[in-house]
């Protein structure tokens, strides 16, 4: 804001006499809020009898102050309202001063909100007080006298939303309901039932864009109430279900690389990678498993997914016997662009030891151009006949690239059953 106020200064000679027909002029100017000097001094004019008036328009960063050089012929210059000066100089100082906050609401340079023509209709700066906005939109939203909230506009979203006198909230649509201040449905029956207030079940089919069906057999047929889950390429789970009478399950999934996995008492299959494509497309529509005899346990870690840029640690193969002829399977993703799998081997021992007992060659049966490559280790009767039983050994599973290098991808420990006879 701007504080003008005019200065006037009276200028004599050496016998006490008014001066007229000087031109006094300013030989210094200062911004007192921050010592500095001001470029902009206000102009001396004359106005009669040796009086000299000038207009200082202050804002409120602070006062100014300036010396005045009325000529070599001014004996004493006074100011008026302020101690004079001696010779031809005098030294004047201004104040910035709040005269009338309202009126004018922000002053620099020429940069002013002045009046506006309903100005006075909002703000009030005699009581300070928010009044009537001209207009019916205004006087809908704030009354002045009683200082509330009203209704605005459309009543018929403003009133189902808030009520003015009650200050409540009150229907809207199907999502609450005023009287009973409760959450209703609002076309996510599956999640939220109004009627009883309770969570149900969402589907758990998954909420991909593609639409594809899996089948599970034992070999020749469906199987019944097994769980499937569906593990995307970052390992997090997206999709669970049980196989229908047709063993068939039916899943939402995106484009790209799964494991699935499925499991049933009596029954075993191995972790499966597909590939989900557009439109309705699944790499592998049957997996096949077995069916397991009385006392017969399923094997643990003989088929497997592992990643070149995730090691699988801590692994465990078991439920296997001495004698057992075994093919261990892996589905090696994340070989990375431009190379592929060379070979591959797996180790048995003691690694704490440095020990090394047993080392199978893999057969590589897809290298993995595609970033998703296959070895295979045959294990004969011999070698699953020189572990020693109920004793864990370490093992160690490691993928040799085209490019040379070779990346551990797999370890853990193989428990051997004894041989029954």
């Amino acid at each position: 804001m701007a504080s003008s106020k005019k200065y006037a200064i009276l200028c004599l000679d050496g016998a006490g006499a008014p001066l007229t027909g000087l031109t006094p002029s300013w030989t210094a100017y200062w911004n007192l809020f921050d010592n500095s000097s001001d470029g902009s001094p206000p102009t001396i004019t004359e106005v009669g009898g040796g009086i000299y008036v000038f207009d200082a328009a202050l804002i409120a960063d602070g006062a100014r102050a300036g010396v005045i050089d009325c000529g070599a012929t001014a004996a004493v210059v006074l100011v008026a309202g302020q101690s004079g000066g001696s010779a031809r100089y005098a030294i004047w100082q201004g104040r910035y001063e709040d005269r009338n906050a309202a009126a004018d609401v922000w002053g620099y340079a020429t940069r002013e909100l002045t009046g506006l023509d309903v100005g006075a209709d909002v703000w009030g700066y005699g009581t300070r007080t928010l009044t009537a906005l001209d207009g019916t939109p205004a006087a809908d939203v704030w009354a002045a006298t009683t200082r509330a909230l009203t209704s605005s506009g459309d009543d018929a979203v403003a009133t189902a939303v808030w009520a003015a006198v009650a200050r409540t909230l009150t229907d809207f649509s199907d999502v609450w309901t005023a009287a009973s201040r409760t959450l209703t449905a609002s076309g996510v029956t599956a999640i939220w039932a109004a009627a009883s207030r309770t969570l149900t079940a969402q589907s758990l089919s998954g909420l991909g864009a593609e639409s594809v069906s899996v089948q599970f057999t034992d070999g020749s047929s469906g199987v019944q109430g097994a769980l499937v889950l569906a593990i995307n390429g970052s390992s997090e789970l997206v999709a669970a279900q049980l196989t229908d009478g047709g063993g068939s399950v039916s899943l939402l999934l995106d484009a790209g690389a799964y494991t699935l996995l499925a499991t049933r008492p009596g029954y075993q299959w191995a972790e499966t990678a597909v590939t989900v494509s557009s439109p309705d497309t699944i790499s592998t529509s049957t997996i096949a498993g077995s069916a397991l005899t009385a006392g017969q346990f399923a094997q643990v870690g003989v088929t497997r997914s592992v990643s070149c840029s995730a090691k699988t640690r801590g692994a465990r193969i078991e439920n296997i016997s001495q004698g057992d002829v075994l093919t261990l399977t892996r589905t090696v993703t994340g070989v990375p662009d431009g190379t592929t799998i060379s070979s591959a081997v797996v180790r048995f021992g003691s690694f704490a030891e440095k020990r090394t007992d047993l080392s199978v060659a893999a057969t590589v049966t897809d290298s993995g151009a595609d970033g998703t490559g296959v070895i295979t280790f045959a294990l004969t009767a011999a070698y699953t006949r020189g572990f020693q039983p109920g004793q864990p050994t370490d093992y160690q599973l490691r993928v040799v690239l085209a490019s040379g290098t070779e990346v551990l991808v797999e370890d853990g420990v193989i428990v051997v059953d004894p041989e029954i006879d």
